[in-house]
């Protein structure tokens, strides 16, 4: 009988397998693979933080395997500059109080109840 200790360790595991057997075949989805199997039993915050290294190690390896570094950031600055300064400019509206922004769709979400 499985001890309930190892049922987390080995349910992980067996995500993280079948989610990188879907990464190798189609080259995308490790991390939408195993967030949503290992969202059935444990909950999303969790999730996220068992996906950050091998997402990040998972991204790192395309990156070495593909063209070389400074071809693809000399192709892809105008996007990365782009997330930069979106990702600062909508820090403020995510950390303040204000819900101008939000309040549009409660409307539209209270009406529909």
């Amino acid at each position: 009988m499985l001890n309930f200790a190892l049922w987390p360790i080995f349910s992980s595991e067996l995500t993280f397998f079948l989610a990188s057997i879907v990464k190798g075949v189609t080259g995308m989805g490790l991390p939408t693979v195993a967030r949503g199997l290992l969202g059935a039993f444990m909950s999303p915050v969790a999730a996220a933080g068992l996906l950050i290294l091998p997402s990040f190690v998972t991204n790192v390896c395309q990156l070495a395997s593909g063209p070389s570094f400074t071809e693809l950031v000399s192709r892809l600055w105008p996007m990365m500059v782009g997330i930069e300064l979106s990702t600062v400019a909508s820090s403020s509206v995510l950390v303040s109080n204000i819900d101008m922004w939000t309040r549009p769709c409660r409307r539209v979400h209270i009406e529909r109840m």
